[in-house]
């Protein structure tokens, strides 16, 4: 139930909690200040949508952890519902080779395609259920069209598709999909912030919360966790949920996603993304003894510094340190800081024939890796567009004890000196291609972290390893501890099981399907079944014969799958189809290299099927549209006013001067801001009942946000405490939580480096807060690194009705430098898609901006001087944000159309509001913000065999009492096409079967009725 008041009891337990420790002054908010003189800006038509000079943000938006049911009772793998896998072959009657002149000419052929298949895909209308992700023209000729499938403008997770025009005029389609929603709803509940707090708060169930350093934030292109609203099929469950997924990083080394629910909060799955395992020159020995030649960079000082800028990738000065450019290597020293408070310094030298061993090791092992994805594949750097290499030397475990590990984060490679299993990590060459690999998957098919995709994730970090140090089949044979690793070796592709017959023994990973590890350990065995994949590989380049020549081949055709066929939510069959495919397209149609990869994966076990998943909207506000902004003029006593959807018919709120926007619940009765005096106020939304109060007993706050239900309350106060405050407005209780950037490590570790906070919002659920925050990474010589990026806090746990436990996850991985991200804000019906503001100290410019989570897609809305604060309207098809109107500079409240895509602007922006700020739009309507799974009640879960099916379906259910039964065959529209006939049934288990044969092959919807209960599951029948 919505809150329209707080109860005097709680409001008095308020008092008493909503007091910040007394710390140090905050500086002034950085985000603001790199804008302290502004070119003046003003909205103008029309606008222009492209600009020289605008620094391109991460190709990709991580993706949002996700709402998780317990591992108990969800298990990770095997059940994990993937999406139907499709790989069909037509021709292509267009005649003549296609060439595209545009990404929406290409789009266009694809989506006609689709609607050819559409039939014997189950989907409904593809024109409007999939969205052009990217097009390119490989060099044999091939056009491959990458198309994410939606639903109502909502990513359906994980369901991607390929559509593939070959010179010879065939049309190729792969990839994963659903089947077209029934009857879901794409209006969260709970928006992203507390669908972040949800996840911080089970991640610190898992693994330490802790603040991550500004600097380290920088590095990792975090400032808090990215949520996205994706269609999502959670494990075991039948239906699609709209699900926020959320990216977090709960500390610097840790990174994991979470899938909460939009509409109940609820954890619906969740896994641990951190991939562990284990212009002058110079030269010294390495950890091995062996002396490398060293690419070096010298000031003009005469300091050696172990930066190499000498890449084709590099652009920036000569005559300066060249990280002041982009594009170079860099090799730093943690210096074995505690990852809460990170700081690294420059690895430096008076000779450029002197440095440490494990310094050589590392930045050996970045030259390498990046030479060979250069040389071999063309790519340039770990991004594909020559992005900067990190790599950081002595890191300690958290404890400041020995790191037995190594480790990639999304945005650097880590190298731990060993405690008990290995050695100094560095020492490894394979080791450090591993890890660089992982940043070349995360920017091609992104891999899911978990199950049979996260598996496969490992493998290819793991064939690309053995392919930069390619003098054997092992990796970490330089490193690890033959005492607790007898075989000599971390892993082995000749024979994955090191001699061991199962998990006990160290080194062990099962060789063949037989052999596959079903549990919930490590994100559903992603560094146990990798060994399947990779023997794999091993079988396929022996199968071409064992020589360089082979493996030559190897690594074409598993680059090419990677880069062209794979998707996220990739399984083992997906692989085998991938790799098959790019063989062919590489060697041709019954190639012997075609043939040795079939022969390869089926000596694995690798030949059958699988199914994917989706994402949901919130139901629509159904109530009336207004608009609460701060009025700038200063001849009116009123400062919060209410206007309606045209900007007309002000009425006045309040004349309390505000701080920062209004946040608003989400059926419209109140809203919570800062005052300039620094306390907290509350207002009723309805200027018919005006209401106002101060929530705060002490001046010092900086913001605020309350929950769409109104229950909770989110602040940060003046100080700079690393902190955001979150409130039980029934209870009066309320927990201080430490923000920090979240790494991928296994085993806990965290960084820190952010300062504070600023803006904060929360998501539908209630359970997370999306926030931007300052962070600064120390650097004992030299500048530090400060950026603002956005981050997702689990704040809460509906489940249990109580405080979260502080796990984050961030919306980017890696900013360029320079770049800042901040003033966060989610549509209001679809989860996935969010808007915010991109500040450029490059260009001196603020590109309000809007991007899809789940697909990683982002598009401009409006550039200028300052920043947009932007929020999406009650339909999400129109977005308001600051701007300045051209002449007199005054501020205004200005108005987009956005595009069907729900991120595009469409049309000139105009001006909605004169003379005000901070515009936010919202809805008087209730709607069901925590919307459950629909509950099987007495009818268990109905069960079909087999699925695909040929002529015949065999259906299983069970009821727990006596009940009328319907069961009714339809198709993806909701006609029925088969119907048995009613008849009441004891309680037990129950069996039918139900004739295909005079069917047409596609997808089908099995329904059940038993009483007032009602179940469908999915049927292909071919």
């Amino acid at each position: 139930m919505m809150k329209t008041a707080i109860s005097p009891f709680s409001y008095l337990l308020l008092l008493m909690v909503l007091s910040a420790p007394q710390l140090a002054q905050a500086q002034a908010n950085p985000f603001h200040g790199r804008r302290a003189t502004p070119v003046p800006g003003t909205v103008q038509t029309p606008i222009t949508q492209s600009r020289q000079g605008h620094t391109a943000l991460p190709a990709k938006m991580d993706a949002l952890p996700a709402r998780l049911h317990s591992p108990q009772a969800r298990p990770l793998f095997p059940t994990r519902p993937e999406g139907i896998p499709v790989h069909l072959r037509t021709p292509d009657r267009s005649h003549g080779t296609r060439a595209f002149a545009s990404g929406a000419e290409a789009e266009a052929a694809a989506l006609t395609h689709l609607e050819q298949v559409a039939a014997r895909l189950g989907v409904a209308q593809p024109s409007t259920e999939f969205a052009l992700q990217r097009h390119e023209q490989d060099a044999l000729g091939h056009t491959h069209v990458r198309m994410q499938q939606v639903w109502q403008g909502v990513p359906v997770y994980g369901a991607e598709v390929i559509v593939h025009f070959t010179p010879q005029q065939e049309i190729r389609l792969n990839g994963r999909y659903q089947p077209t929603p029934q009857g879901l709803s794409t209006t969260p509940s709970l928006d992203a912030d507390a669908a972040r707090g949800l996840a911080l708060a089970d991640a610190g169930t898992l693994v330490p919360v802790q603040d991550i350093p500004p600097a380290w934030q920088e590095i990792l292109d975090y400032t808090q966790a990215p949520a996205e609203l994706v269609i999502y099929h959670p494990p075991q469950a039948p239906n699609p949920h709209l699900t926020w997924h959320i990216s977090l990083r709960p500390n610097v080394l840790h990174h994991w996603e979470y899938f909460v629910d939009a509409l109940t909060g609820d954890i619906l799955h969740r896994y641990d993304h951190t991939c562990s395992v284990g212009p002058t020159t110079g030269s010294a020995a390495d950890l091995n003894g062996v002396v490398r030649s060293l690419n070096l960079f010298q000031a003009p000082n005469g300091t050696y510094y172990l930066l190499d800028a000498s890449k084709d990738m590099y652009t920036g000065p000569s005559n300066a340190l060249p990280d002041n450019g982009d594009g170079f290597i860099l090799t730093a020293d943690l210096n074995n800081t505690n990852l809460d408070d990170p700081s690294f310094s420059d690895i430096t030298s008076g000779s450029a024939n002197n440095w440490a061993p494990t310094a050589v090791s590392a930045h050996h092992n970045s030259h390498l890796a990046y030479d060979y994805f250069r040389n071999t594949f063309g790519r340039s750097s770990i991004n594909g567009q020559g992005g900067d290499v990190y790599s950081f030397i002595n890191v300690a475990d958290d404890n400041g004890s020995g790191l037995d590990n190594a480790f990639w984060n999304g945005a650097a490679m880590f190298y731990g000196n060993g405690d008990v299993a290995f050695g100094p990590l560095a020492g490894s060459l394979d080791v450090g291609g591993h890890e660089m690999s992982h940043g070349v998957i995360q920017e091609t098919a992104n891999l899911e972290y978990q199950g049979q995709s996260g598996a496969l994730n490992e493998s290819f970090a793991d064939v690309f390893a053995v392919m930069i140090d390619r003098d054997d089949w092992l990796l970490g044979e330089t490193v690890v501890n033959s005492t607790y690793y007898p075989s000599g070796a971390l892993r082995s592709f000749v024979n994955p099981n090191q001699g061991g017959n199962n998990l006990n023994s160290p080194g062990y990973q099962p060789k063949h399907m037989n052999q596959l590890y079903t549990g919930n350990e490590d994100n559903g065995g992603v560094h146990i079944n990798s060994g399947i994949v990779n023997h794999a590989f091993y079988l396929f380049v022996t199968g071409m014969g064992g020589n360089q020549a082979a493996k030559q081949k190897g690594e074409q055709v598993y680059y090419r799958a990677l880069s062209q066929y794979l998707t996220r939510s990739s399984q083992f069959t997906d692989c085998r189809i991938a790799v098959i495919q790019a063989a062919e397209d590489l060697y041709g149609p019954g190639s012997s290299e075609v043939l040795a990869a079939a022969s390869a994966f089926d000596q694995v076990g690798i030949v059958g099927d699988a199914p994917t998943t989706d994402p949901i909207d919130l139901p629509t506000n159904p109530g009336q549209d207004f608009i609460v902004s701060f009025n700038t003029d200063p001849s009116v006593q009123t400062t919060i006013q209410r206007t309606d959807a045209n900007g007309n018919n002000a009425q006045a709120l309040s004349t309390t001067l505000p701080q920062t926007r209004v946040s608003v619940t989400d059926d419209g009765s109140a809203g919570t801001f800062i005052g300039t005096d620094k306390h907290i106020y509350y207002i009723s939304m309805d200027p018919s009942s005006p209401y106002e109060t101060t929530l705060s007993t002490y001046p010092e706050w900086d913001n605020v946000a309350i929950s769409k239900d109104g229950n909770r309350l989110a602040a940060v106060s003046t100080y700079v405490d690393t902190s955001i405050y979150v409130f039980d407005l029934n209870t009066g209780n309320g927990v201080k939580y430490r923000l920090y950037n979240p790494t991928t490590a296994n085993g806990g570790l965290n960084a820190g480096g952010v300062l504070y906070a600023d803006a904060i919002t929360f998501d539908y659920s209630g359970q997370y807060v999306m926030y931007d925050a300052f962070n600064r990474l120390e650097r004992n010589t030299g500048p530090d690194l400060e950026y603002w990026d956005v981050g997702f806090i689990r704040v809460w746990d509906n489940a249990s009705q109580t405080f979260g436990d502080g796990t984050i996850a961030k919306l980017f991985s890696s900013l360029p430098e320079g770049v800042s991200v901040g003033n966060a804000v989610f549509s209001q019906n679809s989860p996935e898609l969010i808007a915010f503001d991109m500040f450029d100290e490059n260009t001196n410019y603020v590109t309000v901006m809007a991007g899809n989570i789940e697909t990683g897609e982002t598009a401009d809305i409006f550039y200028q001087d300052i920043l947009g604060v932007p929020h999406f309207s009650r339909l999400d098809d129109r977005l308001l944000f600051n701007a300045q109107e051209q002449g007199s500079l005054d501020d205004v409240v200005g108005l987009i159309a956005l595009a069907a895509d729900g991120i595009s602007p469409s049309g000139n922006a105009s001006i909605l509001i004169d003379q005000a700020k901070w515009g936010v739009w919202y809805g008087t309507g209730a709607r069901d913000l925590n919307l459950s799974a629909p509950h099987p009640g007495d009818l268990a879960t109905l069960a079909l065999y087999p699925n695909p099916a040929p002529n015949e379906v065999e259906l299983a259910f069970e009821l727990e009492r006596a009940e009328s039964v319907q069961l009714s065959l339809r198709d993806l529209q909701g006609r029925v096409l088969r119907q048995l006939p009613a008849e009441t049934l004891i309680p037990g288990a129950h069996q039918r079967r139900l004739d295909l044969s005079d069917l047409p092959a596609g997808m089908y919807l099995l329904q059940i009725d038993a009483g007032s209960q009602r179940q469908s599951q999915r049927l292909v029948h071919y």
